[in-house]
């Protein structure tokens, strides 16, 4: 799920669920600080907002929760028996350190919070993942990538939004090749009815897509 898309209800509504069945599932919040909005008002990606993503900045920026992690892990090295249970509470102590930077958002959902993670370093990703597949039922994990949309590709590094969805392109410049369509769109179609209706009907009200 993006990071533009957790600004739904249904979003908290699913987290919420999967925290209360303790379902063994992995949700992966891609976060790229984008919501993409390519319409006739807003040409382009735009920010994010509200308290969901200024939690997900604040987790980006904080270092203390990896340090402690890290220390975490040379405690593992060090002490035989139980060192796993004194990992662990270094672990829950490093969590409560960034419990005012948003983590405990999913926390308090019932969801075991990793990240943030770099998105983009595959070695990275495939160890997280492997290691949470083999935890013994571990209950709902969300696990935080960071990526940058268009990575490695300069043209949509450029204008992210040009390739958020593509049609036959030139790979070396990025140029799109639109064909224009002879008949309206369905989305046209309901809005020009819609507009009608509502100039003899001010009782009508339209709900849409936060991309229409």
């Amino acid at each position: 799920i993006g990071d533009g898309a957790m600004t739904a209800g249904q979003a908290y509504e699913a987290m919420n669920n999967a925290g209360y069945l303790d379902a063994n599932l992995v949700v992966v919040l891609n976060d790229n600080k984008q919501v993409s909005l390519p319409t006739a008002t807003l040409d382009g990606p735009a920010t994010p907002v509200g308290a969901l993503s200024s939690a997900l900045t604040k987790l980006q920026a904080s270092t203390k929760f990896r340090k402690l992690r890290e220390a975490a892990k040379n405690i593992t090295k060090q002490i035989g028996g139980q060192a796993h249970e004194v990992a662990a509470k270094v672990d829950e102590y490093a969590r409560g350190m960034i419990s005012a930077s948003g983590s405990t958002l999913f926390e308090e959902l019932g969801l075991y919070y990793i990240g943030p993670v770099d998105g983009h370093n595959i070695e990275d990703l495939v160890t997280i993942f492997e290691k949470v597949k083999a935890m013994p039922a571990p209950g709902p994990v969300l696990i935080h990538l960071v990526t940058e949309k268009g990575k490695g590709y300069p043209p949509a590094e450029a204008a992210a939004d040009k390739m958020h969805g593509v049609v036959k392109f030139d790979p070396t410049t990025g140029q799109q090749f639109k064909t224009k369509s002879s008949t309206l769109s369905y989305t046209q179609y309901f809005a020009e009815s819609l507009i009608r209706e509502a100039e003899v009907d001010d009782k009508i009200v339209a709900i849409h897509a936060a991309m229409g």
